[in-house]
């Protein structure tokens, strides 16, 4: 059984949370609504926060990590850095005795990475459409591949809860231990993590309302395809972020590469696709069906142009195809390259690659989750498998926050 991230990768999606001197009352519409207005922020959603004097959230799309996403997180903070906003709120202001009632004044910064995969197209691709549509349509695109295993879900947790204090040490003290009510440690729950087996006994660890954990496994138990960080404070200097950002991203890799154990006896069930189409006559799905029905599979354009069908609305209906019969391969995506095109070629409509049905296919349940361990005799320190010069900088700023 192959590592799950050995093929595809994830992608990840940003919340920065920002005051305004000029807006710290009743004009956060009028600041939402200048940071609405601004070009580049197209791809990003402008909300109210309200927590403790912040005026608003700008919340970014999912994307991967490539130089489009960073060039566009560079832009973003670029315009909201010249309009005046800001992360901490100046002293002179903080101390005014009208600011008093405001319970923190010192923004957060919350990271989501997303628990599906994505597969059949670049990171550079995914990240393009994502910052163009994700906001217009609502859907999440990646949120139709691949799930996560439970256990590599479980470890990088218990992993953040195991190291909580180390962590506590890279970030600024208002973003540590009993510093901060919108932040609670977890470091307390690591060993009941470790034991838990599913996903209610992850949630059983905490106590409380769980959002406002460093780690808030609600994104995920609640099953919108994300685990939230929100121990980091907000920034706009898009290197800091990143290197946050690799942190976390780098746990899951480091998790499923070195630590998790994926078992190579475990009984495979082969199946035979049936011959006949399983869904009624005229519905979408039948449509779908008889064009990936064969030989060389059919390129998405083709098949949204058979069945007018959107691209984001063919992902969703091929994965319901899939889990009708239990199985991530009775239906091959076929990736534009295969079709003789270059990256780029769609003109961000990603509509070149293509789906083929398989003769075969292997159940899921042939592949239970009981066939991966942990080994937790492997290093789980949070720093794990980083470069040595990222771990450099983190150790720098350990000692520049002591």
């Amino acid at each position: 059984m192959t590592n799950y991230l050995e093929t595809g990768f994830l992608t990840f999606g940003h919340e920065a949370e920002v005051y305004h001197p000029n807006y710290l009352d009743h004009n956060d519409r009028a600041l939402q609504s200048r940071l609405a207005s601004c070009s580049e922020l197209s791809g990003c959603q402008v909300k109210r926060d309200g927590t403790g004097g912040i005026r608003a959230e700008v919340i970014f799309p999912p994307m991967a990590d490539c130089e489009f996403t960073w060039q566009k997180y560079k832009e973003v903070f670029a315009v909201m850095k010249s309009i005046g906003c800001q992360v901490n709120l100046s002293p002179s202001i903080r101390n005014q005795p009208d600011m008093r009632r405001h319970s923190k004044n010192r923004a957060g910064g919350h990271v989501h990475i997303g628990t599906h995969k994505v597969m059949g197209m670049s990171k550079d691709e995914f990240s393009r459409w994502s910052w163009d549509n994700f906001f217009v349509t609502g859907n999440n695109q990646h949120a139709h591949d691949t799930a996560m295993p439970f256990e590599l879900i479980k470890d990088v947790i218990y992993r953040y809860a195991n190291d909580q204090r180390f962590i506590d040490s890279m970030l600024p003290s208002f973003r540590r231990r009993g510093q901060n009510s919108m932040i609670t440690s977890i470091a307390d729950y690591a060993t009941n993590i470790r034991r838990a087996d599913s996903k209610s006994a992850i949630a059983s660890c905490f106590y409380g309302e769980r959002k406002y954990y460093t780690v808030n496994v609600d994104t995920w138990i609640g099953n919108r395809g994300t685990l939230e960080f929100r121990q980091h404070h907000a920034t706009l200097n898009m290197g800091k972020l990143r290197n946050w950002i690799r942190v976390l991203l780098n746990m899951f890799h480091y998790s499923d590469n070195e630590r998790l154990q994926y078992g190579d006896n475990q009984t495979i069930v082969q199946q035979t696709t049936p011959s006949e189409n399983p869904y009624r006559a005229r519905t979408l799905k039948h449509t779908i069906w008889n064009c990936i029905n064969t030989q060389g599979g059919m390129p998405s354009r083709d098949i949204m142009r058979i069945a007018s069908v959107a691209d984001i609305n063919l992902r969703a209906r091929i994965t319901e195809i899939r889990n009708l019969f239990q199985s991530d391969d009775i239906i091959r995506t076929i990736t534009q390259q295969e079709y003789g095109h270059q990256y780029g070629s769609s003109n961000g409509r990603h509509d070149l690659g293509g789906y083929e049905l398989q003769s075969q296919y292997t159940l899921r349940n042939g592949q239970s989750s009981q066939e991966i361990t942990v080994n937790y005799d492997v290093n789980a320190s949070v720093l794990a498998g980083l470069s040595p010069d990222r771990i450099d900088y983190w150790n720098q700023q350990i000692i520049d926050r002591r």
